[in-house]
């Protein structure tokens, strides 16, 4: 599945979700940069994944 970052939310039957924002729903039959990512970035994803459950 994939959504352009930052477009309205849909997901199954979900219509949009208010202030909620895709971003990182990737898949290979879209472009999408690769490259090096600061550590913090990652440190940080990693806390709000874990945080979120």
């Amino acid at each position: 599945m994939y959504m352009e970052d930052l477009s309205s939310y849909t997901y199954h039957a979900c219509n949009g979700l208010k202030g909620v924002l895709p971003v990182g729903w990737l898949s290979s039959e879209h472009p999408f940069n690769r490259g090096s990512v600061p550590a913090a970035v990652l440190d940080k994803l990693t806390y709000l994944a874990i945080s979120s459950q």
